[in-house]
């Protein structure tokens, strides 16, 4: 989210949606929207964990604002720039070599999210956009995302398009190349029968015809070097 929609975060914003489902109610932001983010169980947990942390004496709370969920030790809500110091802090203990921002870490995770198989779509109500323009101008897409996209379509294509049943490997023999124009024949015939195009299915039967052709002659071969 926003770093002004994570400030605007009340206390009852984490809501059970059934089934073991949660998501925490983003308030009206940028864009004058709001919206409902799944989050997952560390979420809960850092959620209630900030609850318990909350200023208990009430000369301590901002009595204009007394459901926020971020307060600081005075009982005001974080400022922007407090948070980005703690950001910092935090990234500084974690072994960072950079300074990460707060608008960072929403550009890492809708690219996060689309490398793990999140849609497009999906990144971009999570996000609160407007369009899919605006979401793709966050998506970070390396020389190693499109290495992997294009082996892993390449990978799926061979599949789509390998011939079902045929043999791997042959003998050298008269009887393997018979045995593998057969089942090429019976899967041609299959894959015939299921078309409704009439030119294709002509085309087809031709072929199938030219190898029944072919097999006859494997048989005269087959009988001469008896």
């Amino acid at each position: 989210m926003r770093i002004g929609e994570c400030r605007m975060l009340t206390v009852d914003s984490l809501r059970d949606l059934g089934q073991d489902q949660w998501a925490v109610r983003v308030p009206l932001g940028k864009l004058h929207t709001e919206r409902w983010v799944p989050v997952d169980d560390d979420t809960r947990r850092i959620f209630n964990s900030i609850l318990d942390q909350r200023p208990s004496n009430p000369d301590m709370r901002d009595t204009r604002n007394p459901g926020f969920l971020l307060l600081q030790k005075n009982g005001k809500p974080p400022s922007y720039m407090s948070m980005r110091e703690e950001l910092i802090i935090a990234a500084h203990e974690a072994g960072c070599s950079v300074q990460p921002t707060l608008h960072q870490m929403r550009h890492t995770f809708a690219t996060e999210m689309l490398r793990a198989g999140a849609s497009l779509p999906a990144v971009k109500a999570l996000l609160g956009h407007q369009t899919l323009e605006m979401t793709m101008r966050y998506v970070q897409v390396s020389q190693v995302d499109l290495q992997r996209e294009y082996h892993r379509a390449r990978a799926k294509m061979a599949e789509i398009h390998a011939a079902p049943g045929l043999p791997k490997t042959l003998a050298p023999d008269l009887t393997s190349l018979h045995g593998l124009l057969t089942e090429a024949a019976h899967v041609m015939e299959m894959y015939r029968r299921q078309i409704s195009d009439v030119k294709k299915n002509r085309h087809l039967a031709r072929l199938v015809n030219r190898i029944a052709k072919i097999l006859a002659e494997f048989k005269l071969a087959q009988g001469s070097t008896k």
